[in-house]
């Protein structure tokens, strides 16, 4: 069974980099760009792992987060951050950050000790 993984993130080149480096390593992910649409999906289809970024179109990152700790509390997320827009107090500490840019073995790492791989 493969482990699906989806990304939410609305800057296509980290869609493309963070897919294509995933998919290669036999994940199967799911990109998208809004929250809300996020939250629908998370409820539909199971998922090992969700990689956001902090700055969107609606709801921003830990505002995903606290609803996504509120519904499911044992769903493993990791944070994106560019530092263009500073998350701020109110994103949870407890959520595991990489910084772009970022190695990819960084990433690959991170995804599989997060998704219990």
């Amino acid at each position: 069974m493969s482990v699906r993984v989806l990304l939410l993130d609305d800057e296509p080149a980290i869609q493309a980099f963070v897919s294509r480096l995933l998919g290669e390593a036999g994940y199967v992910v799911d990109v998208l760009t809004d929250p809300l649409t996020a939250l629908e999906a998370i409820r539909d289809g199971y998922y090992a792992l969700v990689i956001t970024n902090s700055v969107m179109q609606g709801p921003a990152g830990s505002a995903l987060v606290a609803q996504l700790r509120r519904r499911y509390p044992a769903l493993p997320v990791l944070h994106l951050d560019d530092q263009s827009h500073p998350y701020g107090e109110d994103f949870p500490a407890d959520v595991p950050t990489l910084t772009k840019p970022f190695e990819n073995d960084l990433l690959l790492d991170t995804v599989r000790a997060l998704a219990g791989q």
